[in-house]
């Protein structure tokens, strides 16, 4: 596990931009806490000298320079303030823009391994707690530290026997403190444990609420929310206690520490040995001394239990990318050389199991040759798609495009010329010219309305109440499935990529629309090297080869006439489904 010294170092790199103001914070700090003490020591001077002389015109200015400083203390305050938030913000922003970075580069195998209410938890929670460091963790420490140099050296310069009385004070706070810290981190991470699992459930149930509906779960649902809730909500009210209780003892121990030092005072007062202007001077300044230093004993312990979100969100940042995009260093101009010629060979993969999802596989597909795949769920075939677009790596063997390995194809370029429409296409809640447009940024809309064209799209596009500029629902629930699948063709029409892979993507759509999207895809299909995963096989029937997966590898090949005169197993899992009989 990394050290704490390594874990603040990675906190503080956000804040290398942002050096030069932060020194300025603290020097702006710096003469917050002097002026803080122009207060008390006013205070001292009228007591001890102005009153006793009767020096009016003393105590004018006095006054004035009182004044003075307090505006000068409200000003500094302000700076400080516009610092703060400067330094709290700005690093956050570059941190979350990094972690979202990552994400991407961590890409498809995390984000399958992984929760979404997780990724969310850890973006939305975690990184909170990385705010809070910045926006009050490190700013009240250099604060406390500044003030309490300040303040400290001020009362010994007093009386060095009165601030030999803080020691006591601290000390049992310092003892005593580290129980209600452990405490405090036990159950810190505890609360934080279950916000996640919290997190998570309403996520699964604000997802799944068709699901919910539909199996009519609303009980059992709500049982298994409302218990995820009262569990993260009991964590919380156990650590909220712990701070009170502490909070409650640091005040006993200032207190105290108060009671004592006026018994003390009046003493050396009462003797001749203090002034009653230090003495109130003393006091006044104790007050701050204290709250500064038992402050910084509670902020220290606050990122103890920070520290375990902070950790979460390093780790994170440190994960390794299962595959290193930035590795390739390739010049390979495939925009002017690709043809869409693909050889995989001797193909192998697993998901780190000793189950080869992919084994020894080996096909060799021509340019604008299109390929069907067929075979029962759990073959590869998804996983050899995800092979091609390169989210995975293969444990053995290759796969060359125009005789180039992937491997040493930029993931940028090689994605440019390789797209994938899945069953169910991910659709922006946006407008329907810019979920177009996400196939190609710079796309005009001519450009956009030409490739709705040819997707079968402009018909019903038209029908909608504003028609390109109509806003579609989150996921494109106001739309049928073979609309968002046409939408998700318009892309790849304006992509232009040389080979188009499609999983599924006329299985759970009605003959009408499958008709209308098939139409599409065929034209989309033309001079491109094709694959397509197919369930229902009529869609596939005039492809130039099909491929029967079975085990990771290929059972049957050939034109649907050769398998089905074969009568093998493709033509018996046609059987099964009654598709052609």
């Amino acid at each position: 596990m990394i050290s704490d010294i390594n874990l603040y170092k990675w906190l503080i790199s956000y804040l290398a931009k942002y050096r030069k103001k932060y020194f300025l914070l603290l020097l702006v700090s710096l003469l917050i806490s002097l002026l803080q003490l122009v207060a008390p020591q006013a205070i001292k001077y009228i007591i001890d000298s102005i009153i006793p002389e009767g020096a009016l015109n003393r105590l004018y200015i006095i006054l004035v320079a009182l004044a003075i400083g307090i505006v000068l203390l409200i000003t500094f305050q302000s700076i400080s303030n516009l610092l703060l938030r400067y330094i709290q913000e700005y690093p956050v922003a570059d941190l979350r823009i990094s972690l979202l970075e990552h994400l991407r580069k961590l890409g498809v195998p995390y984000i399958e391994k992984v929760s979404t209410g997780a990724i969310l938890n850890l973006f939305n929670t975690e990184i909170t707690a990385i705010q809070e460091f910045y926006r009050r963790i490190l700013p009240e420490i250099t604060r406390s530290v500044i003030l309490l140099l300040v303040s400290i050296g001020y009362l010994v310069s007093i009386d060095w026997r009165l601030s030999l009385l803080i020691i006591p004070s601290f000390l049992i706070n310092y003892f005593i403190g580290p129980y209600f810290s452990k405490l405090s981190a036990k159950y810190g991470n505890e609360t934080n444990i279950l916000r996640g699992d919290y997190n998570k459930k309403v996520y699964d149930s604000i997802v799944g609420v068709r699901e919910i509906k539909l199996n009519n779960a609303y009980d059992w649902d709500n049982a298994s929310f409302i218990k995820s809730f009262i569990n993260y909500k009991k964590s919380e009210f156990k650590l909220l206690t712990i701070n009170h209780t502490r909070a409650f003892f640091r005040n006993l121990v200032i207190n105290i520490g108060f009671i004592l030092i006026i018994l003390i005072s009046s003493y050396l007062a009462i003797k001749g040995e203090l002034t009653i202007g230090s003495f109130v001077a003393y006091l006044f300044c104790y007050f701050i001394v204290m709250d500064n230093l038992l402050g910084m004993v509670n902020i220290l312990t606050e990122q103890q239990i920070l520290k375990f979100q902070i950790r979460k969100v390093f780790d994170f940042s440190n994960l390794k990318p299962s595959v290193d995009e930035n590795s390739v260093q390739s010049e390979y101009k495939v925009n002017e050389e690709f043809k869409g010629e693909i050889s995989i060979r001797e193909l192998s993969f697993n998901y780190g199991t000793n189950f080869n999802t992919i084994d020894g596989l080996n096909i060799e597909i021509k340019p604008g040759e299109k390929i069907g795949l067929v075979g029962e769920s759990g073959c590869g075939k998804s996983t050899l798609l995800k092979l091609l677009m390169r989210f995975y790596l293969p444990v053995k063997g290759e796969i060359r495009i125009d005789g180039i390995p992937i491997n040493s194809i930029n993931p940028h370029q090689l994605r440019e010329n390789i797209g994938i429409i899945f069953q169910d296409p991910f659709i922006y809640a946006d407008t329907v010219a810019q979920n177009i447009r996400y196939g190609n940024p710079n796309a005009t809309d001519e450009e956009i309305i030409k490739a709705a064209m040819d997707a079968n799209a402009n018909e019903f596009i038209m029908r909608l109440p504003n028609k390109y500029q109509t806003i579609i629902s989150e996921k494109g629930s106001s739309l049928s499935g073979g609309e968002k699948q046409r939408i998700a063709i318009a892309r790849m029409f304006l992509r232009n990529p040389k080979i188009v892979l499609t999983d599924e993507a006329t299985s759970a759509l009605d003959n009408f629309n499958e008709h209308q999207v098939i139409l599409a895809l065929n034209k989309l299909f033309e001079n491109r090297t094709t694959i397509s995963i197919a369930h229902r096989i009529a869609s596939i029937k005039d492809y130039d080869r099909i491929l029967f997966m079975k085990d990771g590898n290929i059972a049957e090949e050939g034109t649907f006439d050769e398998l089905f005169k074969y009568k093998g197993e493709f033509y018996n899992m046609i059987k099964s489904r009654r598709q052609l009989m």
